[in-house]
């Protein structure tokens, strides 16, 4: 009994113990629990942190590695050391480049919506200092990655809209436009008083373009040569309710109640320069100048092509008649020869034809109750992108005429048939020197160098990018000597080769077509296989082509057909010419006011061509006129005629 009396205290003394030390940590741990949260000490503000404090550490290695990259010179948004401190980082790239062709691929593959976000919204220059000086990076930068992921080229945010006619404009046409915009740089007053805006651009350069002060006595301007119906330089310009303009810190009267904030009314240092123009009117007086001094400008073909043409011509044709002694001494106009009479006609005719057909393409689409168009139910029947919708090559309110059995299998007798109500409006010497001309051009550059260096500098870079078979980069530079040249033949010439080589179909037969629209005597010029594409690149193009005329009722299908036609004659291959024929004219109708500018181009290609290859220019007329039968005497039987 006695040997178990001591363990017995011992454990209740242990129990004793245990309790007191527990009550003693739970008053301890009771003090620090408040109502809420149970880490009030914790708490922080920041975004992303959870509103607490966080419990792991700071990386010293990440700290050491940015710490190095700002060193370096590695660190972005202008954090980074702008000198040299005798190493490089571990992870820094140390090749040589030496070239930036990345460029134009980051240009050409960025989306058209980004023009307006900051990536090509001012120049080169602002792109190049984006994301290393500090500046805040564009929207479409922004994000987790500080990156934008290429698009496919000439994507649906582009906009096809262009300042060269029909052409269809390429993500490259932006520098070209750019480059030609002037922009109001200063001004300054002769000893007459004529005030002029100092413009400056990196293709017209520094330019004085005269206009009139707001409020000045209007001037007499020379306006023989300015177009009829167009604007003189300088003849538009705004005006101010009152005629003058406004003083600052006074009321203008007659003015809207809201004026605060306008545009056109002078402020800070210039409202200091009494007599001055706004920045804004200026401008607009600028551009007016520079639209009207581009009117109606033609470039006529190279020599190497007229020459040829003209020798091709009687003398009677190449005679410049007489000047009237009856007009008036003061015009411009001076009477043109037979040939470039006719050849403005056919231009003429061709253009209203294009006009028509894109009339023809805005018609509405039917009601669904209409009892012509019954079937015609857009909800049915959607429209498909680059398909006619229906009913749109037929006259409203008259049912779509049947299309033959096998059109698209047309022979060459019977498209030189269908077309030959076409030719006979043309003359047929004229007819004939066309289809005679055929020179070989070797070179797009002209031999004798003009006095435009930026044209001479950009066609040259151009023919030997696409020598080089870089067809993005000769796009480029020909559309560059086409903003220094506006509507240049050989110019266009190029880039329809660029285009069609880079795999742009559309655009390139867009561009072909307005080309040969303008310029009817450069169809007939065969250009150097270096100016071309080499052999498998022609025979790859001419398989896309083939599958894309199988949808030949779309407006691709004869795209492809005019493409398929001009390779297979620039390449020599006869078979080729006549299925891109065939098929072109397989898509065409002739009772379609919408197809008379593509029947017009049909006949020529068709004679120039194929009937001008097989050296068929006969001097007969076009379409002789029928023997009128004697109506008193019946005619005598004669021989079947085997030649009509």
């Amino acid at each position: 009994m006695n040997i178990h009396l001591p363990r017995r205290r011992l454990l209740a003394m242990h129990i004793l113990a245990g309790t007191a030390l527990s009550l003693a940590f739970a008053s301890l741990a009771s003090a620090q629990y408040t109502v809420g949260n149970p880490r009030p000490l914790d708490r922080n503000p920041t975004i992303g942190l959870n509103g607490r404090n966080p419990t792991t550490a700071p990386d010293i290695g990440a700290l050491t590695r940015y710490n190095n990259a700002v060193v370096t010179g590695n660190a972005g948004y202008g954090r980074a050391f702008r000198g040299y401190v005798g190493y490089l980082a571990p992870d820094d790239f140390r090749a040589s480049l030496g070239t930036n062709d990345l460029f134009n691929f980051r240009r050409d593959s960025s989306s058209g919506t980004q023009v307006n976000q900051g990536i090509r919204g001012t120049d080169s220059l602002r792109y190049q200092f984006m994301l290393s000086t500090g500046q805040t990076p564009p929207s479409l930068l922004r994000g987790p990655t500080s990156a934008s992921g290429a698009v496919p080229l000439y994507s649906r945010d582009a906009s096809p809209a262009s300042n060269t006619g029909a052409a269809l404009r390429s993500t490259s046409d932006y520098l070209g436009v750019r480059s030609l915009q002037p922009s109001v740089v200063g001004y300054r007053t002769d000893e007459q008083g004529q005030a002029y805006a100092l413009t400056a651009s990196p293709l017209l350069g520094v330019t004085m373009i005269p206009v009139e002060l707001p409020g000045a006595a209007p001037k007499a301007r020379d306006t023989s040569l300015v177009p009829s119906g167009q604007v003189p330089p300088g003849g538009a310009r705004p005006t101010f309710p009152d005629g003058k303009i406004p003083t600052p810190g006074q009321a203008v009267e007659n003015a809207p109640p809201s004026r605060r904030g306008d545009s056109r009314v002078l402020s800070g240092l210039e409202a200091t320069r009494p007599g001055l123009m706004t920045p804004l009117a200026a401008q607009q007086m600028v551009d007016t100048a520079n639209a009207a001094s581009r009117v109606n400008t033609r470039i006529s073909a190279p020599t190497s092509v007229m020459e040829p043409f003209k020798r091709s011509l009687p003398a009677d044709k190449t005679v410049v008649p007489p000047t009237d002694p009856a007009a008036d001494p003061n015009t411009t106009v001076r009477p043109k020869p037979v040939w470039e009479q006719e050849l403005d006609q056919l231009r003429e005719r061709m253009r209203q034809q294009e006009a028509e057909k894109k009339k023809d393409r805005g018609q509405k689409i039917p009601a669904p109750g209409d009892a012509t168009n019954s079937t015609d139910d857009p909800i049915a029947n959607p429209l498909i992108p680059g398909r006619p919708a229906s009913g749109e090559n037929s006259k409203p309110g008259k049912p779509k005429p049947p299309k033959a059995a096998g059109s698209d299998q047309m022979s060459l007798d019977e498209i030189r048939d269908m077309t030959r109500s076409d030719l006979d409006k043309l003359d047929r010497d004229v007819l004939r020197a066309l289809i005679s001309t055929r020179p070989l051009l070797d070179h797009l550059v002209p031999a004798i160098p003009t006095d435009n260096y930026a044209y001479d500098y950009h066609m040259q870079a151009g023919e030997s990018s696409l020598a080089n078979r870089r067809f993005f980069d000769a796009e480029d530079r020909f559309l560059r000597a086409l903003a220094a040249v506006p509507k240049d033949p050989l110019a266009s010439v190029g880039r329809a080769h660029a285009q069609l080589g880079a795999g742009l179909y559309l655009s390139s037969a867009s561009n072909l077509h307005s080309l040969f629209a303008e310029h009817p005597e450069m169809i007939g010029v065969r250009y150097d296989r270096s100016l071309l594409f080499s052999a498998d690149r022609s025979d790859e193009i001419a398989r896309q082509m083939r599958a894309d005329i199988k949808n030949a009722d779309t407006l691709l299908g004869r795209d492809a057909a005019l493409l398929l036609a001009y390779l297979g004659y620039q390449v020599g291959d006869r078979a080729m010419l006549e299925e891109g024929i065939k098929a072109f004219a397989g898509s065409t109708r002739a009772d379609n006011d919408a197809d008379r500018a593509d029947l017009t181009l049909l006949a020529l290609m068709h004679r120039i061509w194929v009937d001008g290859e097989k050296g068929e220019v006969d001097s007969s007329p076009v379409s002789p006129a029928p023997a009128k039968p004697e109506p008193a005497v019946p005619p005598a039987p004669q021989p079947a005629d085997k030649s009509r």
